[in-house]
């Protein structure tokens, strides 16, 4: 089996992550400890032969590099932070050439720095990173099986539409060969479409925490690996969407171990399965938090967008109400809309006395609270804690439990 994509550099400041994946080098990682005979097929600059060499090593696998002049990293703030790319040669305008592969079974991830390689397998499974059909899928292709792999937005931006039967319906015409199409939906799970069947939707597997870069990599390589092997393993698709989906889990929360036997851990019944009905999210939430430095406008600006990207209806007072010196009148404001708020978000960062207030009064009102606070004291959190709270000191933890708190599971 050939695994080809990318290897890149990935930093990330909260929490701290510096390593050299990419979306091909994490698969190959996690593929290694199930199967043998994996080919890890990628471009490569001289500055990092000697990296990816050692990397072949540790991991114990089958490599075969092509000659490029790229180096991309890629950096983020937090995890679920857009990142920021940076590259010594514009990749918009400058790519490699096409190559070919050939092999019975092929996992095929898009890359920045190549065009869309030309692909001979029996199976073959793609995983888009692209807006773009064309630059992770060439109509060169001859492939007798295809798995088309992608997160919501990818797949509305390259079919022009929101509607997932349309969505299904655009692809199955464009790809031939398509088997089976998986559309990820980040904390609502996604679906797994047949040609003729209904869709399969992908369980949410709830864990302490939430690691969000390069989890729609392993779920690609575990579905992929066992969609390649679905007759020798004897397992329906139901049960590759469900182990795929708890291998994402898993890595999200012990993201630094990879070097483990993933079907094995799944065997354990680690995290509580759920199934989630994605709506629009209409809940009312109330944004409460300090806005008096930079850093902190700076954080409260962040989690407003990242609120407002999963739909929420946000209420923030910095936004809605403004810095008024008239106190009553703030306050009034305020207090209005935590009574009208579904739920809190409050940053906690600072122990601002205002967030705490917020806090008090939305536990009065019986309000469900998420308590995002990175550095604390515990004894500071014994009355939050206790009055049912749900304290987070990882962003991307608390906004997903948001989320699913908002959801009917």
């Amino acid at each position: 089996m050939t695994v080809y994509g990318g290897y890149y550099r990935e930093q990330c400041l909260l929490p701290s992550w510096d390593n050299y994946y990419g979306s091909a080098g994490r698969a190959v990682a996690v593929l290694s400890n199930l199967e043998k005979n994996i080919i890890f097929e990628t471009y490569v600059a001289n500055d990092l032969l000697d990296h990816i060499q050692y990397f072949k090593k540790y991991y114990d696998i089958n490599l075969k590099t092509h000659q490029s002049d790229f180096l991309i990293d890629f950096s983020y703030f937090h995890s679920l932070s857009k990142p920021i790319i940076t590259s010594n040669i514009d990749y918009s305008i400058n790519k490699n050439e096409a190559i070919i592969i050939q092999d019975k079974y092929v996992i095929c991830y898009g890359t920045l720095e190549s065009k869309a390689p030309v692909i001979r397998a029996e199976k073959c499974v793609f995983d888009f990173q692209s807006s773009k059909l064309e630059d992770v899928y060439n109509n060169g292709n001859m492939i007798n099986e295809v798995c088309l792999i992608m997160n919501f937005e990818e797949a509305s931006s390259i079919t022009n539409s929101e509607n997932i039967i349309e969505i299904k319906k655009y692809l199955f015409t464009q790809i031939k060969s398509l088997k089976i199409l998986v559309l990820k939906d980040g904390p609502f799970g996604g679906y797994v479409f047949y040609e003729n069947s209904q869709n399969l939707q992908i369980p949410i597997f709830k864990t302490d925490k939430l690691f969000k870069i390069g989890t729609g990599d392993i779920f690609t390589a575990i579905f992929g690996y066992l969609w390649i092997n679905q007759e020798k393993n004897k397992l329906s698709i139901q049960d590759i969407t469900e182990q795929s989906a708890f291998s994402t889990a898993y890595f999200g929360e012990n993201f630094f171990d990879y070097k483990i036997n993933i079907l094995d851990k799944y065997k354990e019944n680690l995290f509580r399965k759920v199934y989630l009905e994605k709506i629009n999210i209409s809940k009312k939430v109330y944004l409460a938090g300090p806005f008096f430095n930079s850093a902190q406008r700076w954080q409260l600006e962040d989690i407003k967008q990242l609120l407002e990207n999963f739909k929420f209806n946000v209420f923030s007072p910095l936004h809605n109400v403004g810095t008024s010196k008239n106190s009553r009148y703030i306050a009034t404001k305020d207090l209005e809309a935590l009574d009208n708020s579904d739920i809190v978000f409050a940053i906690l960062n600072d122990f601002d006395t205002g967030t705490i207030f917020e806090i008090g009064y939305a536990m009065a009102k019986e309000k469900q609270i998420i308590v995002f606070v990175e550095n604390y004291n515990k004894n500071d959190l014994t009355m939050i804690e206790g009055s049912g709270c749900l304290i987070y000191t990882d962003l991307t933890t608390a906004i997903y439990n948001l989320v699913w708190t908002s959801l009917n599971e």
